[in-house]
């Protein structure tokens, strides 16, 4: 009987023993960098915090607007790659 609180002492130990590292592992990823927002992203933001776009129309308005910025954001950047692009990938 010995041995069996001698193991579950020594396994109470490991597991402490790994939280601590774990804690001392983690100090490090604090400091994690945020990217910042995209200005589409923003803008949405603002309008879905008006007021006079509360309502559920309103919302659904701010996200439209948003929507087609995105697809002017996303149209512009596939121009460019066609425009980049050798020939033969076209």
């Amino acid at each position: 009987m010995a041995t069996h609180g001698t193991n579950r002492t020594m396994r109470a130990a490991a597991a402490a023993l790994v939280v601590w590292a774990a804690g001392l592992a983690g100090a490090g990823v604090v400091h994690a960098e945020v990217a910042a927002a995209d200005p589409v992203d923003v803008a949405m933001r603002q309008c879905l915090a008006r007021r006079d776009r509360s309502s559920t129309a309103g919302q659904i308005q701010c996200m439209d607007e948003a929507q087609q910025q995105w697809q002017s954001v996303m149209d512009g950047a596939s121009q460019r790659l066609l425009k980049d692009a050798p020939a033969d990938a076209k």
